[in-house]
């Protein structure tokens, strides 16, 4: 499940309770900047940071 931290400026991949993985944000001037990706070892490879990305620039998109 892919969830919106707002408090944290995170976007975050949770799975059984779990958050495997996060992509940060800032929004500037209208503007989001995704600083940092971090996926934990167990779960690399298997896709997280391409959701995670994918799911901050259709935030973007819709925030316009």
């Amino acid at each position: 499940m892919l969830t919106d931290n707002q408090a944290a400026g995170r976007f975050e991949a949770n799975y059984g309770g779990e958050v495997l993985g996060y992509i940060t944000y800032q929004i500037r001037d209208g503007v989001m900047q995704l600083p940092h990706t971090f996926v934990k070892p167990a779960a690399r490879g298997q896709n997280v940071a391409a959701l995670l990305t994918e799911h901050a620039l259709q935030s973007a998109r819709a925030q316009g």
